[in-house]
């Protein structure tokens, strides 16, 4: 076999199509071939004979999986991962922003997506090849690299069709699921090509090359999202295709030398159970799971001790990074400090830590908070209500004109609180009724609906100084929007915007 990508088609005698199908394989090729030889001639000269000191890295990925319901949906998986593999589970672990990319790109490259931008001086309309990712930093370190995901129609890096010019690593998935998706008739569902899973058929991929090159230094991210994002009821199933992968991958030693990631970008994201304090956890604090080799524990005995200590920190993208990042350097050239934003988890994270210290906005943070008013009435929370809507028209209507101009339709629900100890009720109040602006700052969260659309949304407002803030990263969609979006191309504004019926 000489080609990476295979569609095979079946004709009768008649010549009708009578099967189709297709199939990926891990072929090397000349950038595989390179690195491979560059990395033995490097341990030849430096005459290791024994097994390599470096430690690959799988990162496995599915999308809107929050711990706690892979605690409730995926029991095998969880119990495979904690009793066998003896997996760490990071139990603070929270989203920073509200959907797949924001987080991927954190995570990634341990930067919010605006400071990339900003850096490269580029839009959301441009290609992502300059991002400093993971997968660049692993090619530049000569390790195989892998990337792959499902759905090609929503990929990470995707969502406005631009992406990648180059591919990002030496094995690239995307323009087989491309050519794969848009064969309609080898779909025998939705989740299904022919007989095999989707699920399945990232995960093989994976799993055929960890077997095609077992004692070379290899990262391979993957991502899965068809079958998990739009319902907590597929989870069972999913469970069934993630708890038979990590079963073979642990049994054909492929973690003896591997570091093991499962993640997920965030948690569920719509429907009803976002009206429910459980809801407004789990969409915000997906699972994240480490798996170290057997000889870890005792080799780094006080980075590994640091590790079990954070489990129960508040942690985010960005000390997954920095920690990943760790890994590719051998925990060479580190600089540790607890107050910055990214800290590896082989350091110990501070018990006092903020949502602020790690990157989280106050909309995605689920630290303790000081309810002062919970009063729909109250005009203070009205007025809140009425500024977030107009915001939300300032930013569509000035740059994406296709969107209908919304209007406050009703508050759901909404809380005053403050992360300051020590200010009551009563304190709160004498704030609003002074007519001196106070340099107390109070956050505002709040359901609410707008018309036309019957768009549902959570906003997050602060309070300070007498006046009303609030950005786009605070803004949430609470109900499905379906093709509400579909005339603008971005995917950070969609949720936002109501077509209008003429457009």
């Amino acid at each position: 076999m000489t080609d990476e990508f295979v569609r095979v088609v079946c004709y009768d005698t008649q010549h009708v199509t009578i099967f189709r199908n297709y199939h990926a394989f891990i072929i090397p090729n000349r950038t595989t071939s390179d690195k491979i030889q560059r990395y033995r001639d490097t341990n030849n000269r430096a005459g290791k004979k024994s097994k390599p000191d470096h430690l690959n890295v799988m990162m496995i990925g599915v999308d809107s999986v929050a711990r706690l319901n892979l605690i409730a949906k995926m029991p095998k998986t969880r119990s495979f991962l904690l009793n066998t593999l003896k997996a760490v589970e990071l139990e603070g672990y929270t989203k920073i922003a509200d959907n797949s990319f924001p987080n991927a790109v954190a995570l990634l490259t341990g930067k919010f997506s605006a400071e990339e931008y900003d850096r490269l001086n580029i839009t959301y309309k441009d290609y992502y090849d300059g991002f400093n990712t993971l997968f660049k930093s692993f090619n530049q370190k000569d390790y195989i690299t892998l990337y792959g995901e499902d759905q090609a129609e929503f990929g990470t890096f995707n969502p406005e069709g631009t992406g990648f010019v180059e591919k990002p690593t030496d094995f690239y998935l995307r323009p087989f699921t491309l050519a794969m998706n848009q064969d309609l008739s080898v779909w025998n569902n939705y989740y299904c090509v022919v007989n095999r899973p989707e699920t399945n058929i990232i995960l093989d991929y994976t799993f055929e090359f960890w077997k095609k090159y077992p004692d070379v230094p290899k990262f391979s991210y993957t991502f899965n999202s068809r079958l998990t994002h739009d319902g907590l009821s597929s989870l069972s199933t999913a469970d069934e295709y993630h708890y038979n992968n990590l079963v073979r991958v642990h049994r054909n030693g492929f973690l003896n030398n591997t570091v093991l990631v499962l993640f997920a970008d965030h948690g569920f994201r719509g429907g009803p159970v976002l009206d429910t304090d459980y809801g407004q956890i789990q969409t915000r604090m997906p699972m994240m799971y480490f798996v170290f080799p057997k000889w870890f524990p005792s080799k780094y005995s006080n980075k590994y001790s640091n590790l079990l200590k954070n489990r129960k920190r508040l942690t985010a993208p960005f000390d997954v990074h920095a920690t990943i990042m760790d890994i590719r350097n051998n925990f060479k050239g580190r600089n540790s400090n607890s107050k910055k934003r990214g800290i590896s988890l082989f350091d110990e994270i501070p018990a006092t830590r903020i949502c602020d210290e790690a990157g989280i906005i106050p909309h995605w943070c689920v630290c303790k908070k000081r309810v002062l008013t919970s009063d729909i009435k109250d005009p203070f929370i009205q007025n809140a209500g009425e500024y977030v809507v107009q915001h939300i028209r300032e930013v569509i209507l000035k740059d994406f004109p296709k969107c209908s101009k919304l209007h406050l339709s009703s508050i759901h629900s909404a809380y005053v609180y403050t992360t300051k100890v020590g200010i009551t009720k009563d304190q709160f109040q004498a704030v609003l009724r002074s007519n001196k602006h106070s340099d107390e700052l109070f956050f505002i969260k709040i359901v609410f609906a707008t018309t036309p659309g019957g768009g549902e949304f959570e906003a997050t407002v602060k309070y300070i100084q007498g006046e009303y803030y609030t950005t786009v990263d605070s803004i949430s969609r609470q109900n499905r929007y379906g093709t509400d979006g579909r005339c603008i191309d971005y995917n950070y504004i969609r949720p936002l915007c109501h077509c209008s019926w003429f457009w």
